[in-house]
């Protein structure tokens, strides 16, 4: 039965009379139907739309010789229209809105599709015809005509159909779906005037904050009105692909995205039907299959539940053809039976997993939140805002430059803060007056720079020396007005200068530098050095932008300034008008574009190809770039890239590593002139200069900025603004900044952010086993000294460590802050999804020719230690780097092989050099205690002669390979593993239940040992962390990898997964896998591989290596220990040298009480079946301990 039927007779009073008498008499006199009654009739007998819906949404424009219909559509109608008669419609059939715009317009006279007949006409003359040719043809060739079937609103755009519908429609839509439907509108189905055919309105308002409604999706204002009438919630675009939102700008730089007026009914967990038309045509078809694969994607990313309505064209093209043809129960049946596809189900679920992160991510983000006293639901932006009001100084801040500086008093000391934004003259007004008057007054100076090549060029800026060329003058041509740059490395240099004023240029870098100890060859002479200066020092000034709390409170402290001592002057420069074009790595996100690529998520770097493909735009139309980066390496490789494609230009990187030294004092001289005296049309320049010079002029066109994913905001933001036309915007007018998250953990631990987690991971005194030491050989003194040093020394240094880590994580929006502050724009740019496809094999290329030439340059430098705390250049450093290799190998062979100094040095990952090292000292410390004991002694040696501002010799190995070896020694399972004995383990051991315990409670100081973003990011170990995967991370720390080798059966009925070393096999599978699949990026697999090869080769040169240099050492660290006796000892004889062995740290081999707690906890967390296995394993070993930890737990 059709559909018409089972509406009403065409006797309803909703129909016309002149169409009701044409119905009844038969097809013939259809043809006579006026243009009303046509639309009728294709409405509601064609396509199944109810009565009054029609009624309510159509409505007519007729054409009085006012030209009301072209009005309608937007056309200007000239007043001059006799001469150029606009296109008469006659009349217009419109379909509207619910606001009662016009969406769609069918006319009496259409006018001519010009594109279609165009196309018509090229195929049957068999040529190209032009829009312009169409008119005169087709007076030809009039059987070529085509007609608009529909006009729209000129100017309109593109916008979705939501038509007005009447109480009896929105009734049936709410029954569907079980949704109340609201008061008003029933109240007005019953007692309006017309009754359940009142037209009311708010419907798609009600629509849209209901995600129980169900809405399809479909093509044309018809089809929406036909599916509405059945009690669908139905939505039409023009066409299939009419959804998208559409940029006149961009245009196809425009990743595929919704329209805003589709949005607002997008929710997750709202099922959407996508119901297009099936067309005949192939052709068609195929552009109708893309256009909705498409929008699925769109939809099921959204975390929409996504169903394609599909059914045979013969039944009907559009739905509202397949309701007239073949019913509403069959339409019923259609929409019931429309499942998800495969590709886009599995879409669904990682949206679903998409969400559910972002669920967790806004829950970490409330914990953030209340660590600063803010609700819950708080955004990034104000927690941030709260980071930075904590951190930094507040107060009055003045608009323009500093003044010159007073000088106190003679005998009046006094704390000089310059808290001032870049271009407020910090240096050139500010330090430069103070130099002035105290060398009028004889007085003598000192000023810091971060680092060495820094302190260099603030000499020449202010007309002094540095330390190196005031020590290089014979004592008695020194000047007796000594005024000298340092960085905080060299300052125990300065022991023969008595400074009246000390500076800070960069305090919130020099500063913290001191306390974290991590200076140079001699931080705790630097350190106590620096100390010993701001403790006698009349005057000591503090410059910086955003000077920190903390910083002011150590200088305040070391010099002993009480508060009436220290003068504060905040300035900020004017505001000046300046873009920033944000790009950003949306690295987690996994957005699908094109409808076809969710099988396997795109991990190319989008932001940053798109980033680049700029830069390439810029210098191939001759534009001058700078390009301050975040990366040595990525700088490197940007220019690498630059400089394939356009052999015939010239570029310069700028770091502090491989850029010779020559070429990077010229740079540090005069940055301004560097630039174009090379002719250079792109310069990068890296984290060496992030602050201490500045470049003047306009040389440069635009400025790419790229920053790395641990970087600081504060460290960003300084490095971006040396070239000082990136602030003025006299002729770069836009900033372009690509800003990195690879590596980053998206939700650290929310305690990183406080001081008190960086407290807890130094109060681990690393000084104790030399506290011990000194008070086994008597020298109180200095074990007081020791004792005392780490309070005094790194007191701020937690806070230090809190603003990094707070700077890191949103470092976005401490940007925008920044920005803000600075009147700029701040866009977020929309990136290519093709651009990873152009750029992404010209870096690999240029990445692995970086890494072959290293391995190159340091297998022919010869070995050779450098002089001072810093290498002179490139070449020294290299020579540096070989020499250090040397000491750690001796004249092991692979030292003059590139492709064993690419696999174990340069390209190395977690299994290089370090990580064996501290294998072999684990070794040690099981098989040999006394050798594991001279080592424990002469470190701890080390850090009493220090105390005692002794000279010291060489160490067997690095502070930090001691530390973590120190450590895993005591791991359970871990020297099993390294020596053979264990081969496999499942997820369901018990030794692997053993070290993750173990791993747990040890977590602090694991991560106390590791590099600084290690301890935010790296290698934790939480109870949300598996347990095998414990196990697998500490195997990392020993260069060793865990590999996956399927399920096995437990003997229980029950299958673990179990785990090996990975083996050279697997590497080699690795690597045949991506040669098969036409992927030659295998370099770092072919490396992972000859390291896998010579593993054990290396291992045992590492080995015998470190133990003859122990041997080696021990009569110059004798020495050592008997000068500290002889200065600091009670008594010379009352403690032998060979005594000194007795400091023996043997690994643990006796259960304590909180290892068994431990231990059941963990087990617990498994089930009945460890905890079973456990009770088997300690009970008879250990049974007092057993019961009481079984108790306590």
């Amino acid at each position: 039965m059709s559909h018409a039927k089972l509406w009403l007779s065409v006797e309803s009073p909703y129909f016309s009379e002149g169409f009701v008498a044409a119905a009844q008499s038969g097809g013939g006199a259809v043809s006579s139907l006026t243009f009303k009654q046509r639309i009728e009739q294709e409405c509601i007998i064609e396509s199944a739309i109810a009565p009054t819906l029609y009624k309510a949404a159509v409505s007519f424009v007729e054409d009085s010789g006012q030209w009301e219909p072209n009005y309608e559509l937007g056309y200007t109608v000239s007043r001059f229209w006799e001469t150029r008669r606009p296109h008469s419609f006659r009349e217009l059939a419109c379909f509207r809105q619910e606001s009662g715009e016009l969406w769609q317009a069918k006319a009496e006279n259409p006018q001519v599709n010009r594109q279609k007949s165009a196309q018509r006409l090229s195929y049957a003359l068999g040529r190209p015809v032009e829009k312009c040719e169409v008119s005169g043809l087709l007076r030809l060739y009039p059987e070529h005509t085509v007609l608009r079937k529909y006009e729209t609103p000129l100017g309109a755009g593109s916008k979705p159909y939501l038509p007005p519908v009447t109480a009896g429609v929105w009734r049936q839509v709410a029954i569907r779906y079980g949704v109340e439907c609201p008061a008003e509108v029933s109240l007005a189905a019953l007692v309006g005037l017309g009754g359940e055919d009142t037209v009311v309105f708010g419907f798609w308002d009600w629509v849209a904050v209901n995600p129980a409604i169900n809405i399809l999706f479909t093509e044309g204002g018809k089809k929406v009105l036909a599916a509405l009438s059945q009690g669908y919630a139905a939505i039409g675009f023009y066409g299939f692909r009419a959804y998208l939102a559409h940029d006149p700008i961009l245009k196809t730089k425009v990743a595929p995205r919704l329209m805003p007026e589709v949005q607002r009914f997008i929710q997750p967990g709202r099922r959407a039907y996508i119901a297009f038309d099936q067309d005949e045509k192939a052709e068609t078809r195929h552009d109708v299959e893309q256009g909705r694969a498409v929008f699925a994607g769109l939809l099921t990313a959204a975390g929409c539940d996504v169903r394609l309505v599909l059914w045979d064209g013969s039944l009907g093209k559009g739905i509202d053809d397949f309701i007239a043809a073949q019913g509403a129960d069959a339409f019923a049946q259609l929409i019931d039976q429309a499942k998800p596809s495969a590709r886009h189900e599995r879409a669904r679920q990682q949206a679903w997993a998409k969400q559910k992160r972002e669920k967790e991510r806004q829950a970490w983000l409330g914990q953030v939140a209340a660590l600063v006293g803010l609700p819950e639901d708080t955004d990034r932006m104000a927690i941030a805002k709260a980071f930075r009001d904590r951190a930094r100084l507040s107060g009055t801040v003045e608009v323009g430059h500093f003044p010159r500086l007073t000088l106190p008093a003679d005998g009046d000391r006094r704390l000089i803060v310059l808290d001032g934004s870049k271009m407020t003259r910090k240096t050139s007004v500010g330090l430069r007056s103070v130099v002035g008057e105290g060398q009028q007054r004889g007085w003598c100076g000192v000023i810091f720079a971060p680092t060495r090549q820094l302190a260099t060029n603030l000499a020449h800026e202010l007309d002094v020396l540095t330390i190196d060329q005031y020590l290089a003058l014979p004592p008695e041509n020194r000047p007796a007005v000594a005024w000298v740059t340092a960085c905080p490395e060299s300052a125990h240099k300065l022991r023969s200068i008595l400074a009246n004023v000390v500076a800070f240029d960069e305090a919130n870098e020099c500063i913290p530098r001191l306390q974290s100890g991590e200076l140079g060859n001699h931080p705790e002479l630097a350190r106590q050095a620096v100390k010993d200066l701001l403790s006698h020092a009349n005057v000591v000034v503090l410059a910086q932008d955003g000077l920190y709390r903390s910083t002011v409170a150590a200088a305040q402290r070391w010099g002993n300034f009480d508060p009436t001592q220290v003068e504060v002057l905040r300035r900020q420069r004017p505001q000046t008008e300046m873009e920033i074009a944000l790009y950003l790595d949306q690295a987690g996100d996994g957005e699908s574009w094109d409808g076809t690529a969710w099988e396997s998520t795109p991990k190319a770097n989008r932001a940053f190809y798109t980033w680049f493909a700029g830069i390439e735009n810029a210098v191939s139309k001759g534009q001058k770039v700078a390009i301050p980066s975040g990366s040595e390496g990525k700088a490197r490789a940007i220019h690498r890239v630059l400089r394939g494609l356009h052999p015939d230009l010239k570029g310069q990187p700028i770091d502090g590593k491989y850029t010779p030294h020559r070429i990077r004092s010229e740079f540090a001289k005069n940055p301004t002139s560097f630039a174009p005296n090379r002719g250079l049309n792109w310069l990068s320049f890296s984290p060496a200069f992030n602050s201490g010079l500045s470049s003047e002029g306009t040389y440069f066109d635009q400025q790419f900025e790229y920053a790395r994913a641990f970087e600081a905001a504060s460290s960003i933001s300084q490095r971006g603004e040396r070239h000082r036309d990136a602030i003025r915007g006299e002729k770069i007018k836009r900033r372009n900044m690509y800003i990195a998250s690879r590596g980053l953990a998206t939700m650290p631990d929310p305690a990183v952010f406080t001081p008190d987690y960086w407290r807890s991971l130094l109060a681990g005194d690393p000084n104790t086993g030399a506290i011990n030491l000194a008070q086994q050989m008597g020298c109180a003194e200095i074990a007081s000294r020791l004792g005392q040093a780490s309070a005094d020394d790194w007191l701020e240094l937690p806070e230090f460590l809190a603003i990094q880590a707070q700077e890191t994580y949103f470092k976005v929006e401490f940007l925008r802050m920044e920005w803000e502050t600075n009147g700029w724009a701040v866009n977020e740019m929309v990136c290519d999804p093709k651009a990873a496809e152009t750029w992404s094999q010209p870096f690999y290329e240029a990445t692995q020719n970086l890494i072959a030439q290293k391995g190159r340059t340091l297998a022919r430098a010869k070995g050779k230690k450098q002089a001072g705390d810093e290498p002179a250049g490139a070449i020294e450093a290299t020579k540096h780097h070989k020499w250090e290799l040397q000491q750690k190998l001796g004249d092991y062979p692979g030292l003059n092989n590139p492709e064993w100094i690419e696999a174990w040095v340069i390209d190395s990952g977690t299994n290089g050099l370090f990580e064996l090292r501290v294998r072999s000292l684990v070794c040690i410390a099981y098989e040999q205690p006394e050798l594991w004991a001279e080592i424990a002694r002469q470190h701890a040696l080390n850090a009493i002669a220090r105390a005692g501002q002794h000279d010291t010799a060489d160490l067997p190995c690095t502070a930090r390979e001691f530390a973590i070896a120190k450590l895993l020694k005591d791991a359970p399972g871990l020297y099993s593993v390294i020596k053979g004995r264990l081969t496999a383990w499942t997820n369901k051991d018990f030794i692997v239940a053993q070290a993750a315990a173990w791993a747990r409670e040890k977590a602090v100081s694991l991560a106390s040992a590791s590099s600084t973003h290690q301890r935010i990011h790296g290698l934790q170990f939480t109870s949300k962390t598996p347990l095998v995967k414990c196990l697998h991370r500490l195997l990392q720390m020993v260069g060793l990898e865990g590999h996956y080798n399927g399920k096995v059966s437990t003997g229980d009925g029950n299958r673990a997964y179990q785990y090996r070393l990975v083996k050279l096999s697997d590497i080699e599978a690795k690597i045949a896998a991506k040669l098969a699949d036409n992927c030659d990026r295998v370099h770092s697999l072919q490396r992972h591989r000859k390291r896998i090869e010579t593993d054990s080769e290396v291992f045992n040169v590492l080995d015998q290596v470190l133990q003859q240099r122990v041997g080696d050492l021990t009569p110059a660290w004798d020495a050592i220990a008997a000068k500290v006796l002889e200065k600091y000892g009670l008594s010379r004889t009352s403690v032998r040298i060979g005594s000194l062995t007795e400091v023996l740290d043997a690994p643990k081999i006796q259960a304590s009480i909180q290892d068994i707690i431990a231990l059941i906890h963990v087990a617990q967390e498994s089930g009945a079946e460890a905890l079973h296995q456990l009770r088997q394993t300690i009970k008879p070993l250990y049974p007092g301990l057993w019961r009481a930890a079984l108790a306590a737990a």
